[in-house]
């Protein structure tokens, strides 16, 4: 997630007409208080933001330029099997949040697990080369958490489906 405050807020106060020092007064800042804001070193706080919002006639996602992703199941499954793809490290941060959405459901364990190990391999690194990784300095349990978080929750599903009776996948 990307946010733009800073170039909403300038392209909003220069869209209404308004001088830095004018948006300033209006909210009862210092002119370099919105200088900053513009230029991205502070952030303005909460409350702040509720009322550019409301003075520039805008919602606050829009302010913030927040953008929701589809979080559904497939798509988010179908995600993590891009990321894994392309071998995209930010597919990591995403593959480790859907794991704990979703603990249960096999294809997001798989993908997952598959995002963590495409992301070892990215750095040089293989799961199946711990050893390799312990030579190196390197301590395997801090190089693959996400890849141990995704095998143990992909043993929890496999358990799972062998209790209810469904062959091994």
């Amino acid at each position: 997630m990307q946010i733009r405050l800073a170039e909403n807020i300038r392209a909003l106060r220069r869209q209404h007409r308004f001088t830095q020092e004018q948006l300033a007064e209006s909210l009862g800042v210092t002119p370099g208080a919105v200088y900053k804001w513009e230029a991205g070193l502070s952030q303005p706080e909460l409350a702040i933001i509720v009322e550019l919002s409301d003075l520039f006639d805008t919602s606050v996602d829009v302010l913030l330029g927040y953008e929701m992703k589809d979080n559904r199941r497939q798509t988010t499954a179908d995600r993590l099997r891009r990321y894994q793809t392309e071998k995209d490290r930010t597919g990591l941060a995403e593959a480790e949040k859907a794991l704990q959405k979703y603990p249960n459901d096999f294809e997001i364990v798989e993908s997952d697990r598959d995002v963590a190990h495409a992301a070892a391999d990215r750095r040089g690194l293989r799961p199946a080369g711990c050893a390799a990784a312990g030579a190196a300095g390197m301590d395997h349990r801090r190089v693959y958490p996400a890849v141990r978080r995704a095998d143990a929750a992909e043993i929890r599903v496999r358990a799972a489906l062998h209790r209810k009776g469904y062959a091994a996948v």
